[in-house]
């Protein structure tokens, strides 16, 4: 009961999380926490160009794609999109590739929206970023049905449109940033396909469907990341000992004899009396030099033993 209580509890379904998910969902809830708490405020959190260049403060860049709505509802609801939607990335790639998708559309997008805002603009930059990771899904997912917030069915390959146009009429401002994620994530799926994109594929190769979609796998981590990880983990996996304690292989002795020689011979002797009295039962009672001279050949002493106390 307690092992299916332990497999089923809090702890193993976090441990089921993939690990570049798990780092991210991790972020999000530490970053909302001290903002929530104004141990740490927005000011510092959201990017702008100036800022990570003069005074390099370089987290802006992560920190301003994972800011979270200040409602509770909203909120929440971008949390499950972070995890559904990163989740589910994660598990059909290589984590090194994966974490890579991740540093490029969040570097590309900081670098896009500096050129097309300027230099000395601040800006959120969730929208963009959880759009990036809802295109790579809906590549992902086109011909799988989902519903849209609970509410309808819909293809995945139309999931992108819709909450483009959800950002356009409702989204403000925030529609150029929403625009920037998703061109980012074309961008993307276009030097891993090593193609135009679906998009242009759609337009121009209608007669391949598959045209800017697979094959894929050309843009990841690189090599040396993937084979120094393997080779660290590999150098870790060794056999441990207690902390002041040293194991030594004593071999034995030449001289010394083992107990498994010493039985042996111990054997022999007594198979040598016990052969030497049958004999003198058969062919009747030796001389005693014969006799001595026999003991003596076989190792064996005899005594002249009396009864203790006589």
């Amino acid at each position: 009961m307690n092992s299916t209580h332990n497999n089923t509890g809090p702890l193993q379904v976090w441990k089921d999380i993939p690990v570049v998910t798990r780092c991210l969902i991790s972020s999000i809830v530490i970053i909302t926490t001290l903002n929530r708490l104004e141990l740490l405020s927005t000011g510092r959190l959201v990017y702008q160009f100036n800022e990570v260049a003069s005074h390099f403060q370089l987290w802006r860049i992560f920190t301003s794609c994972i800011i979270l709505p200040m409602q509770a509802m909203p909120a929440m609801l971008e949390m499950y999109n972070f995890y559904s939607r990163s989740s589910q990335l994660e598990s059909r790639r290589d984590p090194h590739d994966y974490a890579f998708y991740l540093c490029f559309c969040i570097i590309t997008i900081c670098a896009t929206v500096t050129v097309l805002f300027g230099r000395a603009h601040t800006l959120i930059l969730t929208g963009a970023f959880a759009s990036c990771l809802t295109y790579t899904w809906s590549v992902d997912n086109a011909n799988v049905k989902v519903m849209f917030y609970g509410l309808f069915p819909i293809w995945g390959k139309y999931f992108p449109l819709i909450q483009l146009f959800i950002a356009f009429v409702f989204g403000e401002d925030n529609f150029a940033v929403h625009l920037v994620g998703f061109l980012t994530a074309y961008l993307y799926l276009c030097l891993d396909t090593r193609t135009c994109g679906p998009i242009v594929g759609w337009l121009f190769f209608g007669e391949n469907p598959q045209y800017g979609i697979s094959p894929n796998g050309y843009f990841g981590a690189p090599h040396w990341i993937k084979r120094a990880r393997r080779d660290f983990t590999s150098s870790s996996k060794g056999r441990g000992q207690k902390l002041g304690y040293r194991t030594e292989i004593k071999e034995p002795a030449q001289d010394t004899p083992s107990h498994a020689s010493v039985n042996a011979r111990a054997a022999a002797r007594r198979a040598a009396v016990l052969r030497e009295n049958v004999e003198d039962t058969v062919s009747g009672p030796r001389t005693s030099s014969t006799t001595a001279k026999q003991r003596s050949s076989s190792g064996f002493f005899p005594g002249h033993g009396q009864r203790l106390g006589a």
